[in-house]
């Protein structure tokens, strides 16, 4: 059997010039460098012989910015460049797509429960939010 490599696209952060990134512009502009970027290993890869899938988590992050803003600013820990519980399920459900070339499982807020760690006082996503980011990362992935 053979193992394939999954590239996750980072997200850009959410406002310029944060954490020594001036040189790479605004959000529009870091998220085309980062594309870009993966894409360059996706294909270096590909012609070593690696059997290699881009998950297009920035590509996901710039789709909400765009099409769902009421969900925009919720992806992102205080800091901005973190992602929140909101940003974490969009990057769990674009690696889930990216991986299984399904839809991932419905939300359960109840897998917070275990998690390591969460910065006080950023609420998890309500059931619509989680659906709304679910169905995001589907036509990201092109399911």
């Amino acid at each position: 059997k053979r193992t394939t490599l999954i590239l996750l696209e980072t997200a850009a952060y959410e406002i310029p010039n944060i954490q020594s990134t001036t040189d790479l512009g605004d959000f529009d502009e870091f998220t085309k460098l980062l594309h870009e970027g993966y894409l360059d290993y996706l294909l270096w890869m590909q012609k070593l012989n690696v059997s290699t899938r881009l998950a297009p988590n920035g590509l996901a992050f710039s789709y909400v910015k765009y099409h769902k803003p009421e969900l925009y600013s919720m992806l992102y820990a205080p800091d901005h460049h973190h992602p929140s519980p909101h940003g974490t399920w969009m990057e769990a459900c674009v690696v889930y797509c990216t991986m299984l070339g399904e839809m991932p499982p419905r939300y359960n807020v109840s897998w917070w429960k275990k998690a390591r760690y969460c910065v006080e006082g950023l609420s998890f996503p309500t059931d619509g939010e989680a659906e709304q980011i679910r169905q995001v990362s589907g036509y990201v992935c092109q399911l």
